[in-house]
């Protein structure tokens, strides 16, 4: 009696472990895409892997960021698609010449601060858009209650 139960506990043991092991041929995580595809780019001569970023959602791999010559950007597209797991290689990425590079650097509030002072300056647009004064709520309490 007692080896039948322990029979049956060795078998429920085996199914259960195959059953909850990954399947052989399971989708690689695309977190392990991301970092394989981002270790590749880092320690290969003429690409700037720091430069580049790399985003993974279900094995497609996306690349933005920018570069500094073509043959950069498919040397960078040939190696995402090396990796494995990679269903799909979407090259975003920006060719950046030097002499250009500068201008490009200008950051989000250094252009919304320019902006900014365009708008002001243009006397046609102050008569037309009063400024607003500034709400003492939250934005979030401005927003009316989600319906359930």
């Amino acid at each position: 009696m007692r080896t039948k139960f322990s029979i049956k506990h060795s078998v429920l043991a085996v199914v259960m472990s195959v059953a909850l092991a990954a399947p052989i041929g399971a989708a690689t995580p695309d977190a392990w895409i991301t970092t394989k595809t981002k270790l590749s780019l880092l320690t290969t001569e003429g690409v700037s892997g720091t430069a580049i970023h790399v985003d993974t959602i279900l094995g497609k791999v996306t690349l933005h960021g920018k570069v500094r010559t073509a043959e950069e950007k498919a040397k960078a597209e040939s190696i995402a698609k090396k990796i494995d797991g990679v269903l799909e290689v979407r090259n975003l990425l920006q060719i950046v010449t030097p002499p250009r590079e500068k201008a490009v650097q200008l950051s989000d509030d250094d252009l919304k601060l320019r902006v900014e002072k365009e708008l002001q300056g243009d006397s046609s647009l102050r008569s037309r858009y009063p400024r607003r004064a500034p709400s003492p709520l939250p934005a979030w309490r401005l927003r009316p209650p989600a319906v359930r």
